[in-house]
């Protein structure tokens, strides 16, 4: 694993993405009152960690990004939980997104927009054309039931992650609305209309994970998968 420079540079129109494992790390003291609480929470000692180091290193990072101490970063949350920056320790307006699953964490990076990223584990499910069907678009759901596995388990995860980051994006959730979201030839629409300016990437991270990007944009912007990092 690499260690971080003293200073990340994180240019405008560009996005940067790190993929963690966070079984492999160890947690700085740098969280906050309010995320030790939180970490203090899980009845298991391992996810507690994982919470913590996935923490850890984002204070870190945006750290590293903005010349501050990663116990100065300060988070503010909207309504449905989303976290940012609050403006007194932000100069740049960085923005950011977080998911993890399992082991692994994902981490965006941008300036002056939107941004959302979801990583998922690649389990099978039992009952995949059920949830298509009560979750997704009918033209979504029509595509996984005519498929066979592993093809249909691996459209399920890529549709599911690109509209999970969208709607963190927005900051609804997924109480946003699966549904209302269609994924078609892996472009965002709602209702039949595209949305130009919203821009969709596919990550390969792990063949054992399936992982999704969108940002607001009108059109492509350059994307660096950044070095693994210690934490």
């Amino acid at each position: 694993m690499e260690n971080l420079p003293d200073q990340l540079i994180l240019e405008k129109d560009t996005i940067q993405v790190y993929c963690v494992n966070l079984d492999d790390k160890l947690w700085d003291n740098n969280l906050s009152e309010d995320e030790l609480i939180r970490a203090n929470k899980f009845k298991f000692d391992h996810l507690k960690n994982r919470f913590m180091i996935c923490r850890s290193l984002l204070r870190k990072l945006l750290g590293k990004y903005l010349n501050i101490k990663p116990s100065e970063i300060v988070f503010k949350y909207s309504e449905k939980g989303k976290p940012s920056l609050t403006e007194n320790c932000n100069p740049l307006e960085v923005d950011f997104n977080v998911s993890h699953s399992e082991n692994f964490a994902l981490y965006g990076f941008t300036i002056q927009r939107k941004i959302g990223v979801d990583i998922e584990q690649n389990r099978e499910i039992e009952n995949l054309d059920q949830l298509a069907r009560r979750f997704f678009h009918i033209r979504e759901y029509e595509l996984i039931s005519n498929l066979k596995y592993p093809e249909k388990q691996q459209l399920f995860y890529q549709i599911w992650t690109a509209k999970e980051a969208y709607l963190k994006a927005i900051g609804a959730g997924i109480s946003g609305g699966l549904k209302t979201i269609e994924i078609d030839n892996f472009q965002l629409k709602i209702n039949n209309k595209s949305l130009d300016n919203w821009q969709l990437y596919k990550l390969e991270i792990n063949p054992k994970f399936t992982a999704s990007l969108v940002v607001e944009s009108n059109s492509k912007l350059p994307l660096k998968l950044m070095t693994s990092v210690s934490a």
